[in-house]
C-alpha cells in the first residue's frame, strides 16, 4: 500500500468540519504525541519498517536521512552511535537533535552523548577522521549503528566498526 501524499491529506483535511479537524488532530495526537519524532511516508517509514540487518539510503541533500537517523535513535533503540567522518560535521546532527527533542537537556557536548530525557536511551555521536581512530570504539555495545554520509568512510572503518 502507497502512502498517501501531503497534497492529498491537505486537500481532505480542508473540506472537513471543524469537529471533523479536531477529532483527527486529537487521534494523531493520542497515537503518536508523546513521541519526539514520527517518520514521514515513503523512504523514512520504509527505512524503519526494514528487516534488513544492513540498510543503505541516498538522495538529495535535505531529504531527511540524517533526520531519520536521529529520529531512530530516540525512538526506537537503547543506546546508538551515529557516525560522521569528523566531528566538526556533527554540529549539524546536534541541530537536528535539539529541534527534534525541544532541546539539549541530557546532552554532554563534550563526550557527543545524549541520554534521552523520560527514557533510558542513550545517542552517542563518533567520529573517525582517520584510518585507525575506528578502534578507538572497540568493545563499546551498541544496538544500532548509523553513519551519516557513509561515502565520507573507507571501507575498511565501515567494516571494523560494523563487526
Amino acid at each position: 500500500m502507497q502512502a498517501p501524499r501531503l497534497e492529498d491529506i491537505l486537500a481532505a483535511f480542508e473540506v472537513m468540519t471543524p469537529e471533523e479537524k479536531q477529532s483527527t488532530i486529537d487521534t494523531a495526537m493520542a497515537a503518536t504525541g508523546h513521541l519526539p519524532w514520527i517518520p514521514s511516508p515513503g523512504g523514512q517509514t520504509m527505512a524503519l519498517e526494514s528487516e534488513a540487518d544492513e540498510l543503505f539510503s541516498g538522495g538529495e541533500p535535505g531529504g531527511g536521512k540524517s533526520s531519520m537517523l536521529i529520529g531512530a535513535a530516540v525512538t526506537q533503540h537503547t543506546h546508538s552511535i551515529i557516525f560522521r567522518r569528523e566531528f566538526p560535521q556533527i554540529k549539524g546532527l546536534e541541530k537536528e537533535a535539539t529541534r527534534i527533542l525541544g532541546g539539549r537537556q541530557g546532552y554532554n557536548g563534550a563526550d557527543k552523548i545524549w541520554r534521552i530525557p523520560g527514557t533510558s536511551r542513550v545517542m552517542e555521536f563518533g567520529s573517525c577522521p582517520h584510518i585507525g581512530d575506528e578502534e578507538r570504539y572497540q568493545g563499546r555495545d551498541h544496538d544500532a549503528k548509523f553513519f551519516d554520509e557513509i561515502t565520507h568512510f573507507a571501507k575498511s572503518q565501515y567494516r571494523y566498526l560494523t563487526l
